[in-house]
């Protein structure tokens, strides 16, 4: 790069050594699926082993430069020393000059895959300006077949959005994920924890760069996006969009993926972001009024909050709702992205104020013991948050009088004073859940003030940063709060979701759903995109249940959520006022309540079966198996009866057993429909417009293997 010198220090320390190795030899982590390579003198990889397929990729070249204001630091041409070594960890430290750049190997027993967390700190007396970093930086001996670079399935904001984000051109969407190294047999998925990475990839190399523009203050450590290597082995089944329609939001770019890589990915993000508690036990369901009470949106009057203690009271009646979720922001003070004079002027305290009607309703839920819940609109045109402060607005060029209405999220200031806020709404009244929806990170995220304690320009990393310090302060400072996302985070991506119990999905249920197609429909094909393409794991699914308004029946929701997540949110109403009427209307979901929360262990997670859902003619499935038992639900949403075939074995998770029962559970009563073998395929009809529960259990009874009439088209759980 013209006009930077490349910096770089030699270190007197000697290299520390496991026992048995000699200064210069290579130090390994390994697990039973990948082997990596260690240099003990300059902490980079060289080898990594796919314990899967038992190919060897010589890595050649492993570097990370990142650039200051000053120069380039490259860290291939810096000494490394041990610091630490355990049968899962290396970490390593280097110096350039007033730099420490600390580099630390992780591979957890059983993985897949080795993390590799970059740490800077600023040994010196002034700032440093990190600009930018290229890691994961890979150069291999041989050149794979193919590569390819996977970027979130969300495409686009809906035409107009720009207006609601204050930018012209909003490219928030498409962010990165990972890249793929492929070979026949299997190959390399790699990447950084970050969603905001640009790729360089060819066949034999791949590099990944994102911009910092940080200032690191003196003796600042600064934790750097987390590489991660990992490995994989083809199924030979293939994952495919199969669009038949332009859908809302998601990408109609086509992207194979072998099943072996989607379901690596999976693993990895499954690791980064686990499942929190919530505080309920077994399958949580509540009410959100925003969806099923539109008439209680506004601001919370007389009125509004005797419909809300009304609400309290049928909610306990139900008998198996965990929770109201309350319709307008800030509990109550206001409509969804309506004015409100009374947050605006919230002040340097932070203290959520408090109004009788609100007041009512909180003590109405804590006599009930039904719990309430809040959320906000991070940035809103209408919601002037710290209207004393107007100097910590966007500044999105020099002119320090062009300023935008939102506040700037890069300002660790006013990150703070929201994050205080929301700590206070949360405790004043006692919620369990809180959630945000509308806009929250701004991409292009440029803002040139000079008082806001960031550097001018791009200020993305930082925004992102402050955000997502934001839940993860909230997640550490309540345990088991109920944390949901709507718009304002999802659009970065899968990276951005660390501490999030709840995600809507790719856009809202049934907005609109694909053509001729239900809202459960729709739901299961935007889980599917989630699962698949953005490898989310199945527990932060928010499923929406529907009562009258699914087109195929209560019980279609009702396993149509059941099969998508471990949680869900009652979006429909029906108004009673007698036990029995409660009996009739909520009984069906207090019996599907009760089993889910007796078999969430099997809910947490799933295979897709048969392909993407509402593809034409096509049924769809998840297979929820532990071992040698389990559960599989499939759905027909098309007008004629179809078949299914599904095989048996590690697939769709079997590992263990040889021969299993399979009863239809979707009625009253269980229905037996076969007895097969490991390594048959379960074959089976389902209706137009139905859904089917099928417990899959050990057994030793004889087989029993009905097959379907000759010459009946069948759908494979996997295609080619």
């Amino acid at each position: 790069m013209v006009g930077k010198a490349v910096l770089f220090a030699t270190l007197g320390t000697a290299v520390l050594c496991c026992p048995t190795s000699a200064v210069g030899s290579r130090l390994i982590l390994k697990s039973t699926a990948i082997e990596a390579a260690v240099d003990a003198e300059q902490g980079r990889i060289v080898r990594i082993l796919n314990g899967k397929t038992r190919e060897t990729y010589s890595v050649v070249k492993d570097n990370c430069r990142i650039e200051l204001g000053t120069g380039i630091i490259d860290t291939s041409r810096i000494p490394f020393r041990l610091v630490s070594k355990t049968p899962t960890s290396l970490r390593f430290v280097g110096r350039a000059k007033s730099l420490e750049v600390v580099r630390t190997y992780v591979l957890r027993p059983s993985r897949s895959y080795v993390d590799r967390e970059l740490t800077v700190r600023n040994t010196g007396g002034r700032p440093l300006i990190l600009k930018t970093v290229t890691d994961c930086s890979l150069g291999f001996e041989k050149p794979f077949a193919s590569c390819s670079f996977h970027e979130d399935v969300l495409d686009r904001c809906d035409e107009g959005s720009q207006h609601f984000t204050e930018t012209d051109k909003p490219v928030v969407y498409r962010t990165s994920i990972n890249v793929f190294m492929r070979n026949a047999s299997g190959g390399i998925c790699a990447g950084l924890k970050y969603p905001y990475f640009k790729p360089v990839v060819t066949r034999n190399a791949v590099k990944l760069t994102y911009e910092t523009n940080y200032r690191l203050k003196p003796g600042e450590s600064l934790e750097l996006p987390t590489m991660f290597c990992g490995v994989y082995k083809n199924t030979g089944y293939t994952c495919r969009k199969e669009l038949h329609w332009t859908p809302r939001i998601i990408s109609t770019k086509r992207e194979d993926m072998d099943w072996g890589e989607v379901r690596a990915m999976q693993a990895i993000m499954k690791d980064y972001l686990p499942k929190y508690p919530t505080g309920f036990d077994g399958y949580l369901i509540w009410l959100n009024s925003w969806w099923a009470n539109r008439s209680l949106q506004g601001r919370m009057g007389d009125k509004e909050a005797d419909g809300f203690i009304d609400l309290l009271g049928k909610i306990k009646q139900s008998k198996c709702l965990d929770m109201l979720g309350i319709a307008p922001v800030w509990c109550g003070w206001a409509g969804f992205i309506s004015p409100c004079a009374e947050i605006d002027a919230i002040g340097p305290d932070a203290r959520f104020p408090r109004n009788p009607y609100i007041d009512r309703v909180a003590a109405r839920s804590e006599t009930l013991q039904v719990p309430i819940t809040g959320f906000c609109e991070p940035t809103s045109l209408e919601r002037h948050y710290r209207s004393d402060r107007p100097d910590w607005c966007v500044q999105p060029t020099w002119a320090s009088e062009k300023m935008l209405v939102q506040k700037c999220h890069a300002n660790d200031e006013y990150e703070d004073w929201f994050y205080r806020l929301i700590c206070s709404a949360i405790d004043t009244y006692s919620l369990k859940s809180w959630s945000w929806d509308h806009c929250w990170v701004r991409r292009p995220m440029i803002c040139y003030s000079k008082t806001h304690g960031h550097e001018p320009g791009n200020c993305e990393f930082q925004q992102y940063r402050n955000v997502t310090g934001v839940i993860r302060n909230l997640r550490h400072k309540y345990p088991t709060l109920f944390l949901e996302i709507y718009w304002g985070l999802k659009e970065a991506g899968p990276w951005s979701l660390r501490g999030i119990n709840s995600l809507e999905n790719a856009y809202e249920n049934d907005s609109p759903a694909p053509p001729g197609m239900t809202a459960a429909d729709d739901m299961r094909f935007q889980h599917w995109y989630n699962h698949n393409y953005r490898f989310i794991p199945t527990y932060m699914n928010l499923a929406q249940m529907n009562i009258s308004k699914e087109k195929n029946g209560h019980l279609y929701s009702l396993l149509s959520c059941l099969s998508a997540s471990s949680h869900a949110s009652l979006t429909d109403w029906i108004p009673f006022e007698t036990d029995a009427q409660a009996d009739e209307i909520f009984g069906l979901m207090r019996r599907w309540k009760k089993w889910a929360s007796g078999h969430l262990a099997y809910l947490n997670d799933r295979v897709d079966l048969f392909g993407q859902p509402c593809r034409k003619d096509g049924i769809d499935g998840t297979a929820h198996i532990i071992g040698d038992r389990g559960y599989v639900f499939v759905f027909n949403p098309s007008n004629e009866t179809h078949w299914g075939s599904i095989p048996l074995g590690e697939l769709i998770g079997l590992s263990k057993g040889s021969r299993y029962s399979f009863d239809d559970i979707t009625g009253d009563k269980p229905r037996r429909t076969g007895v097969y073998a490991s390594g048959d395929s379960f074959v089976f009809p389902i209706s137009a417009k139905s859904a089917l529960l099928i417990e899959v259990l050990p057994t030793r009874e004889n087989l029993s293997r009905p097959e379907a009439p000759a010459g009946t088209a069948i759908q494979p759980a996997f295609a080619k």
